[in-house]
């Protein structure tokens, strides 16, 4: 009895848990410790912890104090490396097992995934830095617009009264830079703006194709080619088919701007599970996930927190606004914007969009 017991807790833990005895084999691991090392029970049981876990010395070596001073030690957050690449936020709890003489004869291990968990948070604070960035760029917006158009009114008057063609060219200069200045000026202030968002049922499928088609002539010159991977059973879905088509413009462009050299950039869509994507305080739903995968430079590591950062570009002619400007859109429509970059690998943009109606 005791054993089906213990096998049923082992089971519905949701934190990877395994055991080592003293020479430091895994004896036990549990459901969770598989799907998060992506491996099965009989890769890992009865191998040396080192082994399994060659990329966290930390694990080990915490491992290692417990067995040693027979301390607990509890939620030490660390970097879990997985074998696909990806890497895990996770907490650490080490604790020692005794038998019944009191003698230490292993460890227990308590691995917690709190990728999501730093995720949202990192969520939030783009959110509060994008209100106080949204308070400041209104005021400072209206200050500048109105000497800006008294600044191109200026030089289309002195336009008409100069002379020759080449004094003129030196006020169209000053005109059509005033006009892409009154552009920025404009989008900032879209950001400032509650946006009402004009929803109806959508192929997202069909918007997908008509920004693939407004970027065939720059991607062939590239060499890069398009493939999809469809999803045919998603379903309609309500949105604002402008804006979102603007996201899916803007990421597009961004990894076409990142292609230096021709390959493919993949599109698919499947339906997303809700624990991927679920937030505190937002209503259980199921999501569409439109995923677009370049292969490109990447991203470099120490530059990815500021991507959704207004104003923060790392092109030559860029605003530093269409990041930003998508990722208010996508959570309008109450979804999620993730962007996950490996330098020389690419870059991977993650549209979330909620299946039902209210969003």
């Amino acid at each position: 009895m005791a054993d089906r017991y213990t096998e049923h807790i082992l089971t519905s833990l949701s934190d990877g848990l395994m055991v080592v005895d003293e020479t430091f084999a895994i004896v036990v691991c549990n459901p969770a410790l598989e799907e998060m090392l992506g491996l099965p029970a009989s890769k890992v049981l009865h191998q040396p912890l080192a082994k399994i876990f060659t990329q966290a010395p930390f694990l080990c070596q915490q491992a290692a104090s417990t067995f040693q001073s027979g301390k607990t030690y509890v939620n030490r957050e660390a970097f879990l490396p997985r074998r696909d690449g990806t890497v895990l936020t996770v907490s650490l709890t080490t604790s020692p097992l005794f038998d019944s003489e009191g003698k230490i004869i292993g460890t227990i291990l308590v691995i917690r995934d709190r990728t999501r968990m730093r995720e949202l948070e990192a969520e939030a604070r783009r959110l509060e830095a994008l209100a106080s960035f949204s308070t400041i760029a209104a005021g400072v917006a209206h200050e500048i617009k109105n000497p800006l158009l008294g600044i191109r009114g200026a030089a289309q008057l002195l336009q008409e009264e100069l002379p020759t063609p080449e004094l003129r060219e030196y006020t169209e200069v000053i005109i059509k830079e005033t006009q892409r200045l009154n552009t920025l000026i404009e989008t900032l202030l879209d950001l400032t703006r509650p946006q009402r968002l004009k929803r109806e049922p959508q192929n997202i499928h069909q918007l997908l194709d008509r920004v693939l088609f407004l970027l065939q002539l720059p991607a062939r010159q590239k060499g890069v080619t398009f493939q999809r991977h469809y999803d045919p059973s998603l379903p309609p879905i309500w949105l604002d088919a402008e804006r979102i088509t603007q996201v899916f413009f803007n990421l597009l462009q961004n990894g076409l701007d990142a292609m230096e050299h021709p390959g493919v950039i993949t599109l698919t869509t499947r339906v997303a599970a809700e624990s991927q994507v679920l937030a505190p305080d937002r209503a259980p739903t199921h999501f569409a996930l439109i995923e677009i995968r370049d292969q490109g430079t990447g991203i470099p590591e120490e530059i990815q927190d500021k991507l959704f950062t207004p104003l923060f570009t790392t092109k030559s002619r860029g605003s530093g606004l269409g990041l930003v400007i998508s990722y208010r859109i996508v959570n309008d429509h109450g979804g999620r914007l993730l962007l996950k970059s490996r330098p020389g690998q690419g870059t991977v943009a993650s549209v979330y969009l909620p299946l039902s109606k209210q969003g």
